[in-house]
């Protein structure tokens, strides 16, 4: 019995993760004040095994990118940076 209970609570947990790998509407950008958007560029980082794991657990429970999630991060963190100066 128990055993059935821990395979069904698993498998719930497998289809959730599973089914939020599914193409999701993106919010469109706001368009820069010149009217341009910028181009994107990509980065290669190293950054701690557990933080990469937190972080991709919290977009797949918010249901967004880790994309936008450092996105965020980095403007949180040079909005705080720059106002110090």
């Amino acid at each position: 019995m128990a055993k059935d209970k821990l395979k069904n609570s698993m498998r719930g947990g497998i289809q959730e993760l599973l089914s939020s790998t599914k193409a999701v509407e993106q919010p469109k950008p706001t368009q820069p004040k010149n009217g341009r958007r910028e181009p994107p560029v990509h980065c290669n980082f190293v950054i701690d095994r557990d933080i990469h794991r937190r972080m991709k657990m919290l977009a797949v429970t918010e249901n967004i990118s880790l994309k936008d999630i450092v996105n965020e991060a980095m403007l949180d963190y040079l909005n705080r940076h720059e106002r110090q100066k």
